[in-house]
């Protein structure tokens, strides 16, 4: 096992949408099945959640610093006072939203979730405006993006697999090919480093794995003494800290004390 330690003992069901917000040192995370938002003041290491009306997909920062979640019923502002307020009433295509992310381009990059594969992967603009770039999704998961070599990665975790796209000056994504089938496991949550290589949250697999960018190969493995590894985020300023978030779900608590929890993993890479 890596280096770590546990930063919260939250108990999440699943543990999604880990966010650094590196102005305020705090950490921002959800949980899904728990409909609830959470907050960790990494200064003070004091915390605090929010509950939730809906269940949540993903959580995101815009350029304004405010406070967004992604419902079952459209993206909402988290207002001071611990409300939410619709900003967009935009219902998905598939079950609800699930993973999402502002991408280089500033416009909030998201997915859906659908047993019968039939979401969508969207860009939303900061108007509201929507396109839909890719079809047939079962499971959008760990967008990550390589601005160097214009590259984007995106997880279907209920495909096993993760896809890798070209893109343009517009970034419209072009020549989808799979990077990595996992056979059975499970690819969540994903990160990119500064030199390329992808750390992959695997959910029932106990660990991360470090992965090639370019050739999909393994890198690194690192275990977490927890079944259900969600997604991860790098944080300070040398990007050499992950914390990552975990669930609970189907989970003996006897057996895994930790689940559900979020841990800081200590590596040696640089964070993109």
């Amino acid at each position: 096992m890596a280096d770590f330690e546990i930063v919260s003992s939250a108990l999440c069901i699943i543990g999604e949408s880990p966010t650094y917000r590196k102005n305020k040192e705090e950490f921002w995370w959800i949980d899904i099945n728990g409909k609830s938002l959470h907050c960790l003041d990494l200064s003070t290491n004091t915390q605090k959640a929010f509950i939730l009306k809906e269940q949540p997909g993903c959580l995101f920062i815009d350029s304004q610093d405010k406070i967004h979640i992604a419902c079952e019923t459209g993206i909402y502002v988290l207002q001071k006072d611990g409300t939410c307020d619709i900003l967009y009433s935009i219902k998905p295509q598939g079950k609800r939203y699930n993973d999402g992310k502002i991408g280089p381009d500033g416009a909030l990059w998201i997915g859906t979730i659908s047993p019968e594969l039939q979401g969508c992967f969207y860009k939303i603009d900061s108007h509201g405006k929507v396109k839909v770039l890719l079809e047939g999704i079962g499971n959008s998961n760990g967008l990550a993006w390589n601005t160097k070599k214009r590259k984007f990665y995106l997880n279907d975790t209920y495909k096993h697999s993760t896809y890798v796209f070209d893109y343009d000056d517009n970034y419209e994504l072009r020549n989808s090919r799979i990077l990595r089938d996992w056979g059975e496991e499970n690819p969540d949550g994903m990160v990119i480093d500064g030199n390329g290589s992808l750390y992959v949250a695997l959910f029932g697999g106990s660990r991360i794995e470090k992965i090639s960018g370019t050739t999909g190969k393994i890198l690194r493995k690192i275990y977490l003494p927890v079944p259900n590894v969600t997604s991860l985020c790098f944080i300070d300023e040398n990007f050499r800290k992950l914390l990552v978030t975990t669930g609970a779900y189907n989970t003996d608590l006897k057996q895994y004390p930790f689940a559900g929890g979020v841990f800081k993993i200590f590596l040696n890479d640089r964070g993109d």
